[in-house]
Formats: C-alpha cells, sequence, structure tokens
C-alpha cells in the first residue's frame, strides 16, 4: 500500500505548520452579561480572542419566553466580532445564545449572554462555554480508538514476546480491528455531527461542512484518522510492520492536532504526542491484557504477562506524568482554575481518577501478582481486578475528551480578566481619560471621561473623536460621542477595522472657546512594518535636520494604559544643557554632568555619572529596525507647510514610532511612541528660539 507515504509527508507538513491559538473563546459583549441598556440596543456585538468562519458561526437573540428578536447575525470581515440585528426589543430580559467555529485553530464554542432593556438583568452568573454531550462523547470513543489501536501494536511488540501465551496475536487482532473501525467511524461522525450542529437559519450545510473541513486543523484531522485506520487495517491483514507504525504515529498524531498543543508550538506538540503515546502503551494496552488474561488458564503463563505488562505500564506512568504535568503548568494558570474553570474541573477529576488508577495498578503488581505467583492467590480475582482498571482507563479517556473541547483555562482566565485600555491626558483645566475596550481590531466602546481638577464633571459641549491609520492615506472621520451620564461620553463601532498604529485624537468644544485637542498613539493587534528604503532615508535627513538645531521645547505626556498620565515641559540648549518641569511635581536643570533638583529646602546639586547630551527625539531614532512613510497631512498649526508621517521600530522591536516631519525643514514637530506599559505623545516647538539654561542661582 502507497498511500502511506503520502500520509507521512502530510504529518510532516503538518508539523512544520505554525500554530495558532486555542479556542475562540468570548472576549466582551454589548451589551455586557449581566447588564442592562435603556434605550434598547439595535443589535449585539460579540468580540471574540480570534477570528471565527462566517460560514459557520451564528447568535441569536431570545426573550423571557424563548421567542426569537433577532434578525440574523454577520461576522466582521477581521472574523473577530460577531453582529446580530434585534427587532426593537421591548422592555425585558434577554439571552443570547451564539455557537462559533475558530478560523485559526476549528475548536467549536458556544455559550450564552444576558442582558435587560429598561430591566434588571437575570441575576445569574456570567456562564462558562461547555462542549456539548454528544461532543465530548464521539470524541471519546474516537480517543478510545486511537489509544486502543495504538495500545495493540505496542502491546504486540512490547509484552507479547516477553510472555509465553499461545495465539497470542490473535488476541492483539481482536482489539485492533474493531478500534481501527471505530476510530474511522467516529471520525466522519463527529465531523458531520459538528456541521449539522454549526448549521445555523439561512446558511447551506454543505457550505457548513466545506468550511468545517477546510479549517487548519478538521479536515487534516479527518485524514489522519481515516488513513490510520485504513492503514492498521491493511497492517495487520498483510503483516507488514512499518506500515503499523507508521498508522499508530498517525492514530497518535490526529489527536494531537485538534488538542491544545497544537497551539502551544513546536515543544508543545511533541510532548503532547509522546503523552499520548505513554497512555496508549498503558491504558490502550489495557484491553488486550484484560482479553489475553481472560483467555488464559495457566498462573505462570498469567503472571509473566502481568509482570510484562506492569513492567511497561510502570514506565509509560512516568512519561505520562512528566508531560501531563507540563500540559497542565501550559493550561492552567493558578489552583484557583481548578475550581472556577470547566477545564479545571475536567482536569481535577481527571486527576483523581488517574490516582485510582495508579492505586489499581500498584495493588495488582504489588498484592495480586505476589500471590499469585505463589500459588496463594486467585487468577479470577485478577481478573475481575484488571476489568475495573480499565473501566477507570476508560473514564480517564471521557475525562481527557471533555478536556479536548473545552477551552483552556488560561484562556479563559485572560477573556474574564480583560480590562479596557485606559489613555490619560492633562489639559489646563480638565483631564480626560479615554476608555477603549477591547482595544482590538474590529468592533470596539470608547468611553471619554472629563473631570476638573477637584475630580468633578467637567462642562463640555461636544465631544469629537478621531482615528487615523498612520501607514495609510485613508480618510479620518469625526466619530461624535453621546452623553452617557455627567462628563462621561461614549461610541462604538468598527473604527479600528485592522490592525495598525492608530492616532487618536479627542477633540473638546465648548461654545465661544477654542477646541481643546489631546492625541494619543494606540497600537492594534498584530502589527509589522514594511520596511521602505526612502523611509530610512528620511529619517537620515531628519537626524541631520535636528542636529543643526540650537535650541527647542517639548511638551511630553505619558500614560501606562491604566489610566495615569504624567505631564513634562522640556528647553533645550545644545550642546549640554536642559531645563524641565513636571506637572505638578519636580523641577531640574541639567548643565553637562551636573544636575540640580528644586526641592523644599531649594536647589540642590548632585552629579550624573556621564556627561548630559542635548539629543530630543534622535534618542529614538538610532538604528530603527524597520521604518515606513505614511500618511501626508498638513503639519501641526502654526506651521505653515505639509508634514509626512514616518513610522519606525526601535532596535529590539518593543516600541514603535510615529513622527510628522516637514517635507521642506525635515524637522520633528510631533512625535507618538508606543511601547509596553506606556504610550507617549510628544509636540516640539519653539525651533531656534532665544533661549539661555543657566545653573540655579546665577
Amino acid at each position: 500500500m502507497k498511500g502511506w507515504i503520502f500520509l507521512l509527508l502530510w504529518m510532516a507538513w503538518l508539523a512544520a505548520a505554525r500554530p495558532a491559538s486555542a479556542h475562540a473563546v468570548l472576549q466582551s459583549s454589548f451589551p455586557a452579561h449581566g447588564s442592562s441598556v435603556d434605550p434598547a440596543p439595535r443589535e449585539v456585538v460579540l468580540t471574540f480572542t480570534e477570528p471565527v468562519h462566517p460560514q459557520a458561526s451564528t447568535a441569536q437573540v431570545v426573550d423571557a419566553e424563548g421567542r426569537a428578536v433577532s434578525e440574523g447575525s454577520e461576522v466582521s470581515p477581521d472574523g473577530r466580532t460577531l453582529r446580530v440585528k434585534l427587532r426593537q426589543p421591548a422592555r425585558g430580559t434577554y439571552t443570547v445564545q451564539w455557537k462559533v467555529l475558530s478560523r485559526v485553530d476549528g475548536h467549536v464554542s458556544t455559550g450564552v449572554v444576558s442582558f435587560g432593556v429598561g430591566a434588571p438583568p437575570s441575576p445569574v452568573p456570567a456562564p462558562q462555554a461547555q462542549p456539548p454531550a454528544w461532543q465530548v462523547l464521539l470524541r471519546w470513543v474516537g480517543d478510545l480508538a486511537s489509544l486502543s489501536l495504538a495500545g495493540a501494536f505496542g502491546f504486540s511488540y512490547l509484552v507479547l514476546p516477553a510472555s509465553s501465551i499461545p495465539h497470542r496475536l490473535n488476541v492483539v487482532r481482536a482489539v485492533a480491528a474493531p478500534a481501527a473501525v471505530a476510530l474511522a467511524g467516529a471520525a466522519l461522525l463527529d465531523t458531520a455531527a459538528r456541521a449539522l450542529w454549526l448549521h445555523g437559519p439561512g446558511q447551506d450545510l454543505w457550505e457548513t461542512l466545506k468550511t468545517l473541513l477546510r479549517t487548519s486543523t478538521e479536515g487534516p484531522a479527518l485524514l489522519l484518522r481515516v488513513g490510520s485506520a485504513l492503514l492498521a487495517l491493511d497492517a495487520w491483514h498483510h503483516g507488514t510492520r512499518w506500515v503499523g507504525i507508521l498508522s499508530v504515529v498517525a492514530a497518535l498524531f490526529a489527536p494531537v492536532l485538534q488538542s491544545h498543543a497544537w497551539a502551544a508550538g513546536p515543544a508543545a506538540v511533541v510532548l503532547a504526542w509522546l503523552h499520548l503515546a505513554g497512555a496508549s502503551v498503558w491504558v490502550g494496552g489495557l484491553g488486550c491484557f484484560v482479553l489475553s488474561l481472560s483467555r488464559t488458564r495457566d498462573r505462570e503463563q498469567a503472571a509473566g504477562l502481568s509482570r510484562a505488562f506492569s513492567r511497561w505500564a510502570a514506565v509509560s506512568l512516568a512519561v505520562v506524568a512528566a508531560t501531563g504535568t507540563y500540559a497542565a503548568f501550559l493550561h492552567v494558570p493558578d489552583r484557583s482554575a481548578l475550581v472556577d474553570t470547566g477545564y479545571g474541573r475536567w482536569l481535577a477529576v481527571k486527576l483523581a481518577v488517574v490516582l485510582i488508577l495508579v492505586a489499581l495498578g500498584a495493588f495488582h503488581r504489588h498484592q495480586l501478582l505476589p500471590r499469585l505467583e505463589s500459588a496463594r492467590g486467585s487468577l479470577r480475582r485478577l481478573q475481575r481486578s484488571v476489568r475495573v482498571e480499565l473501566g477507570a482507563a476508560s473514564v480517564i479517556l471521557l475525562l481527557a475528551a471533555g478536556l479536548s473541547v473545552s477551552p483552556p483555562a488560561r484562556a479563559v482566565r485572560a477573556a474574564a480578566e480583560s480590562r479596557p485600555l485606559l489613555l490619560a491626558a492633562q489639559l489646563e483645566a480638565s483631564r480626560v481619560v479615554l476608555a477603549v475596550e477591547p482595544a482590538q481590531p474590529g468592533w470596539n466602546r470608547f468611553t471619554l471621561t472629563v473631570r476638573d481638577a477637584r475630580g468633578a464633571p467637567f462642562p463640555v459641549d461636544r465631544t469629537l473623536l478621531r482615528l487615523r491609520k498612520l501607514d495609510e492615506q485613508a480618510a479620518a472621520p469625526a466619530v461624535p460621542l453621546e452623553a452617557q451620564s455627567e462628563g462621561v461620553y461614549a461610541a462604538e463601532g468598527a473604527y479600528l477595522a485592522r490592525s495598525g498604529l492608530f492616532e487618536v485624537e479627542v477633540v473638546l468644544r465648548r461654545r465661544g472657546l477654542p477646541d481643546e485637542v489631546v492625541w494619543f498613539p494606540l497600537l492594534v493587534g498584530s502589527f509589522q512594518l514594511r520596511s521602505d528604503l526612502e523611509a530610512f532615508r528620511v529619517l537620515r535627513r531628519v537626524q541631520e535636520a535636528m542636529e543643526r538645531l540650537r535650541t527647542w521645547r517639548e511638551t511630553e505626556q505619558i500614560t501606562d494604559g491604566a489610566g495615569n498620565v504624567v505631564v513634562t515641559r522640556y528647553a533645550y540648549e545644545r550642546p549640554d544643557r536642559l531645563r524641565f518641569e513636571v506637572l505638578g511635581g519636580v523641577r531640574g536643570v541639567l548643565v553637562g554632568r551636573e544636575r540640580f533638583v528644586r526641592t523644599d529646602r531649594g536647589w540642590e546639586r548632585d552629579t550624573l555619572p556621564e556627561p548630559f547630551s542635548a539629543r530630543g527625539p534622535l534618542v529614538y531614532l538610532q538604528n530603527p529596525l524597520r521604518a515606513s512613510l505614511g500618511r501626508e497631512e498638513p503639519c501641526p498649526e502654526p506651521i505653515q507647510q505639509t508634514c509626512r508621517v514616518v513610522l519606525w521600530e526601535s532596535s529590539d522591536g518593543l516600541a514603535s514610532f510615529a513622527a510628522w516631519v516637514g517635507t521642506r525643514t525635515h524637522r520633528v514637530y510631533r512625535l507618538l511612541m508606543w511601547a509596553p506599559a506606556h504610550a507617549m505623545t510628544t509636540v516640539l516647538e519653539d525651533f531656534d528660539a532665544p533661549l539661555r539654561i543657566q545653573r540655579p542661582g546665577r
């Protein structure tokens, strides 16, 4: 049979493929679970941790009597947002029932969200998505068949040669043949059942099935399961050893392909396969062991078989324990997750039954086997006890099936603990905080809070929001924020449709007064610049232009994403002088290696380890990793020229920058930086203006 060559190449390609994240877990919803809204929303918006398939993902909204009030659902272009249109629901409580298919790993997720319209919602905690019972049972049958098939081959090559059981291969065939048939049948039935379950109103069943098979794991896993079953039957029929080994490798690789390990990198994939390989020798070989014992009447033969199987079971236990511990630490963040997540509860019960199975194995090895060898024990008692061990092993595989189709505890915990990004800025008379949730590509909610110095609501007639994607020339429409309460304004929509570096502009308008404007950088999703040689040339001209300056001023705002902000004003005089003042805080002067800081006792002086050099934004231009040209637009007032946005990444790739560079002067007029734990906005002005920085007291 030559098909095994293709199957081997197929598995090699899959092993080299880059894994993706595991399970599309609900990250946020609008309305939020357990919330009450008034007036009624026009649609429900669900945001997931990873993209979902539009042809196999649906949601429906029902009222308290179970009547549908929704008019279909649609998935956003980026796949992370599922929107459900509503038919003007009346006052009352509503439930959103959703089920989605991950676009990146083929896992199915389902759950509910409840909310109220002009009425308090049902007082229930947020439910966790649990796999349907039929999927757990079908996965259990498939995994049991996979391990039994692999265990039969392992039993024939590892255990039987050490025993003197007659007609031993007939016993193994009696397990391997039904396991191969069950493996192929369960795989086909599981795929068909999931297509039927995912199939929603208005969707074509055949299209749903094709979508399911086109995922990165479902189609290949189905091929591996059916292919390994056919290879196993061929190996037993023709007695080809290497084809049999290949069928075992494929049978154990298919569950890995559909497991959470496939999302965690090559090391996790290898260890997951070893975990199943070890389990197949012990748990998968129990069927052959029980059948062999049931056909044996000779005490000496039964004792030899038991001792050989016990030896390999101990080895497999060590492999299973080591690899299982790694998987537990990988997917469970802490001990509390064993109680408050579905995945954790499946794992906790599985570990308890594993301990029971280990105790049964130890009892057989150290109690029943010595008695049998000394003719003091009953063979029938050993046979009955081993059947109990087989039952415990089957329960373990059932619990493992529940684990494989449940969202990992770490992913569930991360989605539940996600917090909105808080960007803060300080103005002359007010402080603004912009909350962006979930700050990912797709649908986002923007909430602006404006307070005065005492923390009271600050009166604003109108607030606007503009979000400019800096690497494109696309228009940035003005998004009005609607008043939610005194000093709180909000809007929502798919204004951050794609990944990239954005400039977020917040405009506060009051009658008879000039607009107040603040800017923030915002990095959305996974984004990497495409290097442009011309951009590096522009950055070089920027360095030359900024190095020719003698004096300039900067106003810098840094926010940490948690609502805190620091505003600092700088005045630079080349080559080595700086005056700075932190708003509401410290003031200081640097001259060469001397540093002067204003305290309650007056000016205090100390010495710097290295002489200060007045470089300003040039410190961020050292050895950029990548650079690209972005938008063209008028420079900030009162600069009368066009500015070109230049984007670049720091040499370590951790920070992203965008600078508004004058096309004539090549000076930097505004600078944005997005880095881990903080975002910075800097405005530069007063270039080469008269400025003299002296040591304090002179």
